[in-house]
């Protein structure tokens, strides 16, 4: 189990005020798994009409989510459960803080995460 007092660098800020932290555990983080996404691969959000399906709609979709933030400071990356792989993290777009939790499950074969991730 991961030890999650040594994954979060919140002080005394609640971690949806941070300012960045560009020499924190997660300042060069990028997931991998977002480059070898699934032939069928869906994408589901409550801020999304519908599902997306497809690898090229959910790069376009998380590019271009990126892009409106000012900032994006991953507080956690790693495994959750036996068959899970869940990111957290916190973004400020037009200076208006925001929270996210990505949770991605295995099914069947393929794994939730990738080994080049934290």
């Amino acid at each position: 189990m991961t030890d999650m007092s040594a994954t979060q660098a919140t002080g005394d800020v609640p971690t949806y005020l941070g300012r960045g932290d560009p020499a924190g555990r997660f300042a060069d983080y990028y997931p991998a798994s977002v480059d070898k996404l699934a032939a069928d691969v869906t994408l589901e959000g409550s801020m999304l009409d519908g599902a997306l399906q497809g690898p090229d709609a959910i790069r376009a979709v998380i590019g271009g989510v990126r892009e409106l933030y000012d900032r994006e400071d991953f507080n956690f990356a790693g495994p959750w459960g036996d068959n899970s792989f869940i990111e957290d993290y916190t973004a400020e777009g037009r200076s208006r803080p925001l929270g996210c939790s990505r949770a991605r499950a295995a099914r069947g074969d393929r794994p939730a995460a990738l080994a080049s991730e934290p």
